[in-house]
């Protein structure tokens, strides 16, 4: 929520918005003291635009997101999400973000990306499909392109 948005389409001062923004940020402000159950879609993205000669899960300047969603299963819609900076595209990166945040009896769903797999040893119900360029995961990355947008400003699906 950018506070330019509220100033023009509410009529709301700069400096009110600004506050109102900032208390909507604390209100929404996890305890971080309950893990996401049941069946969780993990995925990680990349912000920081494009580079040139990058592709795919190349870093260079950019920042690596790992995103976990749970998914409520009796009306098909999501619950809560976490999202944390990682390192890198390792296990070792993956684990203690897992670890704290989602709960070990879960049913962890992730892409076939090869860094998951270790994780098996803790998430035994660890299950790897194949992402289908996003298709077999229409709410995590529904997530993913709501906080892209977020960070660019662009708030029109937020009202």
């Amino acid at each position: 929520m950018i506070t330019n948005v509220l100033n023009t389409r509410y009529n709301f001062c700069q400096t009110s918005a600004w506050y109102f923004k900032r208390k909507v940020q604390e209100a929404m402000q996890s305890s971080e003291q309950f893990p996401l159950q049941g069946r969780v879609e993990v995925d990680e993205f990349v912000i920081g635009g494009k580079e040139e000669g990058n592709q795919g899960r190349a870093k260079g300047d950019r920042k690596i997101i790992l995103i976990a969603v749970e998914k409520v299963c009796r009306n098909r819609k999501t619950g809560r999400a976490y999202a944390q900076c990682i390192e890198d595209y390792s296990s070792t990166s993956f684990q203690p973000f897992k670890e704290k945040h989602i709960d070990k009896k879960s049913r962890v769903v992730t892409d076939g990306w090869t860094a998951y797999a270790p994780l098996k040893n803790i998430f035994p119900r660890l299950e790897q499909i194949e992402s289908g360029n996003g298709k077999n995961f229409p709410h995590l990355h529904t997530h993913i392109m709501n906080f892209k947008g977020w960070l660019r400003g662009d708030s029109s699906s937020c009202f």
